[in-house]
């Protein structure tokens, strides 16, 4: 067994579906795989909403994954990098 994860950097925003409520958009491409989503409308959203004396300063990017028995998890953040993976103790 391995530990591992992923780390967010400058995260703005986050949402998650319960499985329940997912629908094949969020599974298909996402399955047990983080996925970025081009052309977002949630992103078109979140920089709209940006105070004037901020706006340009933020690059966001949509990040999608499904885990099989949780649900969607999205996050909108500058950037994402994959930690090292460790034998677990």
């Amino acid at each position: 067994m391995y530990i591992g994860g992923l780390r967010f950097q400058r995260v703005r925003a986050y949402r998650f579906r319960a499985e329940g409520h997912c629908t094949p958009w969020h599974i298909e491409d996402a399955y047990d795989t983080l996925v970025e989503v081009e052309q977002s409308e949630w992103v078109a959203e979140l920089l709209a909403a940006e105070p004037s004396e901020t706006w340009g300063h933020w690059k966001i990017r949509h990040f999608l994954i499904y885990l099989d028995g949780a649900g969607a998890y999205e996050v909108a953040s500058e950037d994402v990098e994959w930690l090292p993976e460790e034998p677990a103790s």
